[in-house]
């Protein structure tokens, strides 16, 4: 290439890479939390319903972690056509790391209970643990929460009767942020990622998990930026 070609080219690389920075910059989601705030945006303190007085608003989270609760009902689908129900609880923390960087969180603890197997006569007395905690997160575009890495996956070990079956993988539910009516919701669906068992067997997970900080049931929020 030409000193003048390269030269004449220089400023439209500059705006390009302005581009590609500005476009990086935008998928970065992160946290908030509702608190009661001066001149805030919302009368209620779940930060959904406007009108006087405004005293609630999502506040965008530091570095320091805040402890959040989940629960829901949660369905492991199995490529051999096995699904297990289990409610579930689990609890964490989000935060925002110093510097800009998407928001992060990770599951500490992850419970399963009064699991349903369907066939039931394919899985008898089904239970499902985890190993491996606590589990790494990150907010993605979307937004999407991605659970999970390559160096520390999602661990969940499902039992029927002497049976067991370890799954491990990385998952990447939808993020829906709260309304009036519903608290924020984390959305499993088959696109949301599948999971590694023995042999060929794999799985998906479907259902919804609710999220609320621990502290007093707190709304929670992802915005971008």
């Amino acid at each position: 290439m030409s000193k003048k070609l390269y030269a004449m080219l220089l400023p439209v690389l500059a705006i390009a890479a302005l581009s590609v920075g500005a476009g990086s910059a935008q998928a970065a989601f992160h946290w908030y939390k509702c608190e009661q705030k001066a001149g805030g945006k919302f009368s209620n303190s779940a930060c959904t319903a406007e009108g006087a007085p405004k005293e609630f608003e999502p506040v965008l989270l530091t570095e320091t972690k805040v402890p959040v609760t989940t629960w829901g009902t949660l369905t492991l689908v199995g490529s051999n056509g096995l699904s297990v129900t289990c409610n579930v609880l689990d609890y964490g923390y989000i935060w925002n790391p110093a510097g800009g960087g998407a928001g992060k969180d990770e599951i500490t603890a992850f419970f399963n209970f009064e699991c349903v197997a369907n066939p039931a006569t394919a899985c008898k007395e089904p239970t499902i643990t985890a190993s491996g905690l606590s589990w790494p997160t990150e907010l993605g575009a979307g937004p999407i929460d991605t659970i999970g890495t390559v160096a520390k996956p999602i661990e969940v070990t499902l039992k029927c009767g002497t049976e067991t079956f370890l799954f491990k993988g990385e998952l990447k539910p939808k993020v829906v942020n709260p309304t009036v009516s519903e608290t924020m919701l984390v959305e499993f669906v088959a696109a949301s990622g599948t999971l590694s068992g023995p042999g060929t067997l794999t799985a998906t997970v479907s259902g919804k998990d609710h999220v609320v900080g621990s502290a007093h049931g707190e709304n929670i929020f992802v915005k971008n930026p």
